[in-house]
């Protein structure tokens, strides 16, 4: 899954989650700040 909105962290969470998989990868981030959403809400809908 690629990142497309501002849901889409949320969603790779969710899916995560109902596969019973381990974990996620996360391929790059040189967009990314700091506590940003995106990073914060996929940490999130992983705990």
């Amino acid at each position: 899954m690629e990142r497309q909105n501002g849901a889409a962290p949320g969603q790779k969470a969710a899916y995560i989650k109902s596969k019973g998989l381990p974990g996620g990868m996360i391929w790059e981030m040189s967009g990314e700040t700091p506590g940003g959403a995106p990073l914060g809400a996929l940490h999130s809908g992983l705990q």
